[in-house]
């Protein structure tokens, strides 16, 4: 990465990159493996998940709403930290923050979030 600056220390202990030099339209400064990307087109390829994913169109099918594809990459999130310690991502999970659903707030939270 020889026009970035990795890791780059910024004001208020923040930890990050940096560019060293301007990078041109389309050029290419950094690469990431195929195997270190969880995708949609993965998740419905994968052997375990595949046959669910193809089994319920009402939740993962593709006319459903915007929102399938955010549908199957959490199937593949759940799926992967039911693997525990066993499985690829487990290192990179662990380190998620907690999240807190709104299905668990309480009806006063949910009706602040409402526009008025």
């Amino acid at each position: 990465m020889p026009k970035l600056e990795y890791p780059a220390n910024f004001e208020g202990g923040l930890l990050g990159a940096r560019c060293k030099e301007d990078i041109q339209h389309r050029e290419v400064y950094l690469y990431i493996p195929y195997k270190m990307l969880i995708s949609v087109k993965k998740t419905k390829e994968h052997a375990v998940l595949a046959p669910i994913i193809d089994a319920h169109p009402e939740v993962f099918g593709e006319e459903r709403e915007d929102s399938w594809e955010q549908v199957v990459l959490a199937l593949r999130l759940i799926y992967e930290f039911t693997l525990g310690k066993e499985g690829y991502w487990y290192p990179y999970l662990r380190m998620m923050p907690d999240v807190e659903f709104t299905c668990s707030w309480e009806d006063f939270e949910l009706e602040m979030t409402q526009d008025t």
